[in-house]
C-alpha cells in the first residue's frame, strides 16, 4: 500500500486539476482523501474527483459535490453525502483509465487551499 499526495492548484471554475498515472504500473485506488485546508468564500464551487480516460472531463468515481466553502476531510468511502467510492478503482497506467481528475464546479475556488491523499494498492 502506497500513497501519492498533491495540492489543487488551478482553481478556475470548469478546470480541471489532472494526474497521469505516477507508479509505472496499472494500481487499484482504495481511498481518495480530499482536505480543503482554508474555505473558499463567496459563490459556491464544488469538486468532483475520478478516473477515466480524458484529462480534461468530469469524473465522480471517488467525489460527487466536494464543498469548497467548508472545511474538513472528506474521503471517498467514507463521507456518505460526497463519497461514491464502493469498490477499489482501477488506475491504469500508459493508455485507458490513467487521469484522476479533481474537477472545479459551479464557481471558482480561488479562495480554496486543498490537498489530496490517494492510497494504492499495486497489482
Amino acid at each position: 500500500v502506497r500513497e501519492y499526495s498533491l495540492t489543487i492548484s488551478e482553481k478556475t471554475q470548469d478546470s480541471y486539476n489532472s494526474v497521469d498515472n505516477p507508479f509505472g504500473r496499472t494500481v487499484l485506488v482504495l481511498e481518495h482523501i480530499l482536505v480543503v485546508e482554508t474555505a473558499h468564500s463567496g459563490g459556491s464551487p464544488v469538486i468532483d474527483v475520478g478516473i477515466g480516460s480524458s484529462a480534461t472531463a468530469d469524473y465522480t468515481t471517488l467525489h460527487d459535490d466536494v464543498p469548497c466553502t467548508t472545511q474538513g476531510a472528506y474521503s471517498s468511502v467514507n463521507t456518505p453525502t460526497t463519497g461514491k467510492q464502493t469498490s477499489p478503482q482501477v488506475w491504469m497506467h500508459g493508455s485507458g483509465n490513467r487521469y484522476l481528475n479533481h474537477s472545479i464546479k459551479g464557481a471558482a475556488a480561488g479562495g480554496m487551499r486543498a490537498r489530496w491523499y490517494v492510497r494504492v494498492m499495486g497489482q
